[in-house]
């Protein structure tokens, strides 16, 4: 996994319900975890996951402040981290 990819890892693992399981089904449907960070709540349902904890999880990152809504169900990334994280 490369430092871009970690991000999205991490950031993915900090949002409750989200584990090894659920990010295994995100990368195998959106090849990248980055790629289903941006994705919107339809795709990450087609991804596998339940709407309750999708809906759930974007109102965790809203709250957070990582994503806003948009309108619909159309969510945007408000920051990145800037952290770097060392490869072990």
């Amino acid at each position: 996994m490369d430092d871009k990819e970690r991000k999205y890892w991490v950031a993915f693992t900090r949002i409750p319900q989200i584990g090894r399981a659920r990010i295994k089904l995100m990368e195998a449907h959106f090849g990248t975890l980055q790629s289903a960070w941006s994705a919107g709540l339809t795709e990450l349902k087609a991804a596998g996951l339940d709407i309750s904890m999708v809906s759930s999880s974007l109102a965790m990152m809203e709250l957070s402040g990582l994503v806003r809504q948009v309108g619909g169900m159309n969510y945007i990334r408000l920051k990145e981290s800037s952290a770097q994280y060392q490869a072990v």
